[in-house]
């Protein structure tokens, strides 16, 4: 889309709407691959890290009329363990 329909020169985030906390995607993994969340070790954050992660991809979803095909949740098992 971005190929065929973006203006030269634009710069387009994509991004798929979905804000998780890092635990939150530790657990879901660890679900999928029937492991127990003992196995979780926490660690102290490193200098300057940072508090969010996220794409702000209204650009392209105004723009372009762009949105996701697919939630992370639909997703995610095909990613981790290819079904």
């Amino acid at each position: 889309m971005v190929l065929h329909n973006g203006g030269i020169g634009e710069v387009y985030n994509i991004g798929g709407n979905n804000e998780k906390e890092n635990i939150e995607i530790v657990k879901l993994i660890l679900n999928y691959l029937n492991k127990e969340e003992n196995l979780i070790e926490f660690v102290q954050d490193r200098f300057g890290h940072d508090r969010r992660y996220a794409i702000d991809n209204s650009k392209i979803s105004k723009g372009l009329g762009w949105s996701p095909s697919y939630t992370f949740e639909e997703v995610v098992a095909e990613t981790i363990i290819g079904i």
